[in-house]
């Protein structure tokens, strides 16, 4: 951490925003490298939590707040003696179109993802500089993509009829085996509900649980978390090849656990379950 090759042992680290998220996952790895860490956020809640798991500095403070930012780095120093390293990492973001962003939303923006980089390390600089130390902003890579607005989400099951993918009168060796049209695009291969939930309702789309039973017994259980590639990056991808109108539906992909890798194939009656949180379920019944 720090730089390529950096020994932190024994250095003091001061993190924004390490309650959560990055900047837990950033307080962890510091400590098992032996350095110093002092997590800085605005909830005692979490960021007792990380100290206590990796006995850490926990100091509540407003990164934005000159007088909080200095509280923070005179604590810290008063401390463990010293300051090596700053990570900027505290923001955060919402969604909107350029004209649907009223003042008070652009201000909160700046607020949380300029100001607590300034304040904290013009705060930050005099330890800084007497330690030698580093300055580390985190950034998001949120400013490439694609963010258009989203209508809203809902549950698909994109079912599959794998005695129809592939054309046995065609041998194993051609790329015209495989025969995605037929075994994906039959008659009621997706069914689609319970409705559609506005995005205005969804908190995070990248934290929703998701399940997926048969017959009552659990056979996916994951979280929207956990996919190779978010949302926005799905829909940046996707935009660079073909145009996108309003009421296009995106299918996102599945977790771990669908049926082919199980060697377990549905059969008629069997009753499919598919459920997201926030969202709802649909129940299907196999013919």
């Amino acid at each position: 951490m720090g730089y390529a090759g950096a020994d932190v042992t024994g250095k003091v680290v001061l993190i924004t925003g390490g309650g959560t998220g990055i900047g837990a996952a950033i307080a962890e790895r510091y400590a098992a490298e032996g350095a110093h860490v002092v997590v800085v956020g605005r909830r005692q809640t979490v960021l007792d939590e990380v100290a206590q798991r990796i006995g850490a500095l926990a100091l509540v403070a407003d990164a934005a707040d000159a007088a909080g930012a200095r509280g923070a780095v005179e604590a810290a120093v008063t401390h463990f003696g010293r300051l090596d390293v700053l990570v900027n990492n505290a923001g955060g973001h919402g969604f909107s179109a350029v004209g649907d962003t009223d003042d008070e939303s652009w201000a909160a923006s700046l607020q949380a993802n300029l100001n607590t980089a300034f304040v904290m390390s013009r705060e930050a600089l005099p330890a800084l500089i007497e330690s030698k130390g580093q300055i580390v902003v985190i950034s998001s890579l949120a400013g490439l993509f694609a963010g258009p607005s989203v209508a809203g989400y809902t549950v698909g099951n994109d079912l599959s009829a794998r005695d129809l993918g592939f054309r046995q009168q065609v041998p194993e060796t051609s790329p015209f085996r495989a025969d995605w049209i037929r075994h994906k695009s039959f008659d009621g291969s997706c069914p689609l509900g319970p409705w559609i939930t506005p995005a205005a309702y969804i908190a995070d789309p990248s934290n929703l649980a998701m399940k997926l039973s048969v017959n009552d017994v659990l056979k996916q259980n994951s979280n929207s978390g956990q996919m190779i590639f978010n949302m926005a990056e799905q829909i940046s991808h996707l935009s660079t090849g073909i145009t996108l109108h309003p009421g296009d539906m995106i299918m996102t992909g599945t977790p771990a656990g669908v049926g082919a890798g199980r060697n377990e194939f549905l059969k008629a009656g069997d009753v499919v379950r598919a459920e997201i949180a926030e969202i709802g379920s649909i129940t299907n019944t196999m013919a």
